[in-house]
């Protein structure tokens, strides 16, 4: 007679990691064994899981994967990376707001660059490079050197 419940998982919850652990602990608990994980997890996260396992698998079934790799499909779906260049554009788009001193934005998210994505006078209008690496690139005619 196994020792606890699950119940099946809920894919509007997106606590898959957490629901795992909970799978790990009763597998452990119950002694099953590693032959065993794969039917044991299709049968315990439920219809909706299950035709989620089924559509990431396919054109193979979930019951010929392992169970690693079936924690991972479902992981990977439910929690996707996130796209660095998304994240850099939500970074650059942060703006002072109006009675905010610098100091306190120079605390948050996004303080970085903002000056010159904004427009500021003066901010990016110098002529001189940005880095080391745009001043040694040649520019008009191939100039090596960049009058500044």
């Amino acid at each position: 007679m196994p020792i606890g419940k699950l119940e099946p998982f809920s894919l509007s919850s997106k606590q898959w990691p957490a629901y795992i652990r909970r799978v790990n602990q009763y597998i452990l608990l119950n002694d099953v064994k590693d032959n065993l994980k794969v039917p044991m997890l299709i049968t315990v996260v439920g219809e909706s899981t299950y035709a989620l396992m089924c559509d990431l698998c396919s054109p193979d079934f979930p019951e010929n994967k392992t169970y690693e790799e079936l924690v991972k499909l479902v992981a990977d779906h439910l929690e996707p990376q996130r796209s660095e260049i998304a994240e850099r554009h939500v970074f650059r788009l942060r703006r002072q707001r109006e009675g905010e001193p610098l100091a306190e934005r120079g605390r948050t998210r996004g303080a970085r660059n903002t000056a010159s994505a904004a427009g500021a006078p003066g901010a990016a209008s110098t002529g001189r490079a940005a880095s080391t690496d745009c001043a040694a690139r040649p520019s008009n005619g191939g100039s090596a050197a960049r009058a500044g």
